[in-house]
């Protein structure tokens, strides 16, 4: 499993989250829901034919339809000098930001030491308002309706789908009581392999459900594990240029521009 397919295996799962919180309210207008956040990730690599965890501290934030993930700097825990040089050459030595946008399912990914970026975009749309705003018709039972409709069209392109949660109790975590859900979700393209996230999500009880901890396996075209703890957490909307691309940045032709060196699908 490749570093960039557990951190988009992580912001599935927190995008997720993220987009229920925005839809939970009933009043009307309701204003972009956002956080911001501090934290870990772990996720399982392969380098060089050797399975590896590789660890990065991160900062989270998400307003409305976006969701950003810096990443400040890759390392292997517990390992000697050596190895994590070897693994901070993937990255950008001054970080990696990539920025999830739920409104046209695209993801964009830059370097603020190259200047660069690059935008993965899916071609979809979704029906999630581009403001950042709902009203209560979009909110409410009618809303839930429709967007019901919406994401039914989507079952057209798969050959497979499975979604479960399952509460399995309530701990401390962090300082914090949390109730622990255990979800599954797998789809399968038809034509393409099935691909399967499984795992455990932390929600805080003091933090309005807001996850601590997010845990999972990936199965399908890569296998691998990642675990994401948050911390210093702020139920507050950032600004809205926190998920624009930088002034003066460049795209790049292909995300080797951004990463520097190709990243290895192993």
């Amino acid at each position: 499993m490749t570093t960039r397919a557990a951190i988009c295996a992580a912001i599935f799962v927190l995008s997720t989250t993220s987009v229920a919180q925005a839809q939970d309210a009933t009043t009307a207008p309701v204003t972009a829901a956002g956080f911001t956040a501090q934290g870990t990730l772990v996720a399982q690599a392969t380098l060089s034919g050797t399975p590896v965890n590789i660890g990065s501290d991160i900062t989270l934030m998400s307003r409305g339809n976006d969701l950003r993930l810096d990443i400040l700097r890759l390392g292997v825990p517990g390992t000697d000098a050596a190895m994590n040089a070897l693994v901070q050459q993937f990255l950008p030595h001054g970080g990696l930001t990539l920025v999830v946008n739920h409104e046209n399912n695209s993801m964009t990914v830059w370097s603020n030491e190259r200047k660069t970026y690059f935008t993965f975009d899916s071609g979809k749309s979704s029906p999630a308002s581009s403001s950042g705003t709902m009203t209560a018709a979009q909110n409410g039972p009618a809303g839930s309706v429709l967007q019901l409709l919406e994401i039914g069209k989507e079952f057209r392109d798969l050959s497979a789908f499975n979604a479960s949660f399952a509460l399995v109790g309530h701990q401390s975590l962090s300082g914090h009581t949390v109730s622990v859900v255990r979800y599954s979700y797998a789809r399968q393209k038809r034509g393409q392999k099935s691909q399967a996230v499984t795992g455990d999500a932390y929600f805080a009880d003091d933090l309005q459900g807001f996850p601590v901890r997010l845990s999972g396996a990936v199965k399908g075209s890569f296998d691998g594990r990642f675990q994401l703890d948050l911390r210093n957490i702020a139920t507050t909307a950032p600004d809205p240029s926190s998920f624009e691309i930088p002034a003066g940045y460049s795209r790049a032709a292909d995300p080797s521009g951004v990463f520097g060196v190709s990243i290895p699908n192993g």
